[in-house]
């Protein structure tokens, strides 16, 4: 039988580790008696083993929490944990195996709303977290979440908090996009300020970007250092993944996955991107409950602010997006009631110069018009 490192997660498979009564293998006890251990080898197995577990797509479902791994100059090894939930309780169970160290909170949306009720609702089942952080934990959150500005000073941490607004304290300034694939900003800590490349589009990429600025300085890393991570930053899987086509056309696939907030950052996106035809291919968001029409119809009317030229809406749900988005005045309107009449539609709507925006929760499966979009568009 199989025994792993309660410490390292190392597996018995090794041919040079055994284990002790406690379960801890004999590298983490030399390591902790001071002993001779080639530290390369040991730092490699453990990235090996990080790796292995690493989110490479997304897989935050119950019980199972995307693992990421780094290191630091010391060859600290840190581990990034995504904790997601959709009932309360979920991530007072996942915190109580994490324990963490350091905690990021990004937004208070409306994700799972059907489960909750209210966004109140889900800030508490959040907020679960704090019931098994360690003493003294850094704690990061969105300043600019009106929701999640009501922790600091209900609980026992110093918050950094990271936005837009004044008074923050890592704020992104001097925004700029080139409506393609990057965008520039100037990032203010409470230590310096410096220039970072966003290799990604939309206003929105200020908080992860800040949060990672935080966290970095947080372990000691330089603003060179830094600059650099976020460069190399690259979406996973179907995470509005740009792809250049011929004819100057740009499919956005940000299929993966979709709540009312995150269609908003995606529109604005293709709003502000450099083609000439803007095309919105949405489907439904689920797990919205008796709010869905509402909360639909609220992402047809921003369509008509955003200025987008073509909506082609897709599901039972879609009809809200596309009734909304004809009275807010989108020019062409498309209701789809399934994929498969989707298809035709697209054949009429896709031209040179086009940049086209596909998004919808997972259970659409919107992927597939992505892959339909390639079959119909030619190689660049």
């Amino acid at each position: 039988m199989i025994k792993y490192c309660k410490r390292c997660c190392l597996p018995s498979t090794k041919p040079h580790l055994s284990f002790d009564e406690e379960g801890i293998c004999n590298a983490c006890r030399n390591y902790e008696n001071r002993k001779s251990v080639d530290w390369d080898e040991r730092k490699a197995e453990l990235m090996e083993i990080l790796d292995r577990y690493r989110s490479k797509d997304h897989s935050n479902w119950d019980c199972i929490i995307p693992v990421s791994g780094g290191k630091d100059s010391t060859y600290q090894v840190i581990t990034m944990l995504e904790l997601g939930m959709n009932h309360a309780g979920e991530i007072d169970y996942l915190s109580a195996l994490v324990e963490p160290d350091v905690v990021l909170m990004t937004n208070i949306g409306d994700s799972h709303i059907e489960h909750f009720g209210s966004r109140e609702k889900i800030l508490e089942a959040k907020s679960e977290i704090f019931h098994h952080v360690k003493s003294g934990a850094f704690v990061v959150i969105n300043g600019d979440d009106p929701l999640l500005n009501t922790l600091p000073g209900k609980l026992p941490y110093a918050f950094t908090r990271v936005g837009a607004g004044e008074g923050l304290d890592y704020r992104a300034e001097g925004l700029v996009s080139d409506g393609k694939s990057h965008m520039t900003c100037e990032v203010k800590t409470p230590h310096n300020s410096f220039r970072v490349e966003i290799p990604a589009l939309g206003d929105h990429m200020i908080y992860p970007t800040l949060m990672a600025a935080a966290v970095g300085e947080h372990f000691g890393l330089t603003q060179t250092q830094i600059a650099d991570g976020v460069l190399h930053f690259a979406p996973t899987k179907m995470r509005m993944n740009l792809l250049h086509r011929g004819d100057d056309i740009t499919i956005l696939n940000d299929t993966y996955n979709a709540n009312p907030q995150s269609m908003r950052a995606a529109v604005e996106v293709l709003s502000s991107a450099r083609g000439a035809y803007k095309v919105a291919v949405l489907g439904d968001m689920f797990e919205l409950g008796p709010l869905a029409p509402a909360l639909h119809a609220g992402v047809g009317d921003y369509l008509g602010k955003a200025g987008i030229d073509c909506l082609v809406a897709v599901g039972e749900l879609a009809r809200h997006i596309h009734d909304a988005a004809q009275a807010a005045g989108v020019p062409e309107c498309y209701y789809c009631p399934t994929k498969a009449e989707a298809r035709p539609v697209l054949d009429g709507v896709v031209r040179p110069h086009a940049t086209i925006l596909v998004k919808a929760s997972r259970g659409m499966a919107l992927e597939e018009l992505v892959d339909y979009l390639l079959t119909i568009t030619g190689e660049a």
